[in-house]
């Protein structure tokens, strides 16, 4: 039997989570665009490691939609109310072993947030 489907390479895996953590608004693991008001979930994501990042991250934690996220991570925020992200209001989800919560979805939003604060709470 055979898989149809076209396998991501690591290459365009690397540069899918690198998208989600710098952008915001897509799935770490898949690629696929989230709608705004979708929540997302954080997971530990693998990422390649070659000669030139020899001592650099092999995981990277990122966010993922409904489809990608762990098991136990959607078992685990039954019940709880996200946490809404400071630059977008995107509902985010952490597991509850992990005690270091962002307050943003992606460097975008850490950049709005940090603009916000320097105009002395002005919006954007």
């Amino acid at each position: 039997m055979s898989d149809e489907r076209r396998w991501p390479t690591e290459e365009e895996r690397d540069a899918t989570i690198f998208a989600a953590k710098k952008e915001g608004g897509i799935c770490a693991a898949c690629g696929r665009v989230l709608s705004a008001d979708e929540p997302v979930w954080q997971r530990r994501l693998e990422v390649r490691r070659d000669w030139g990042s020899y001592f650099s991250e092999t995981h990277r934690w990122a966010f993922v939609g409904r489809e990608c996220a762990a098991p136990d991570a959607l078992e685990e925020s039954d019940g709880r109310e996200p946490i809404a992200c400071e630059g977008c209001g995107r509902g985010m989800h952490y597991p509850v072993a992990r005690r270091l919560r962002a307050t943003v979805c992606s460097h975008r939003c850490q950049a709005a947030v940090q603009r916000r604060r320097s105009r002395g709470g002005q919006p954007s």
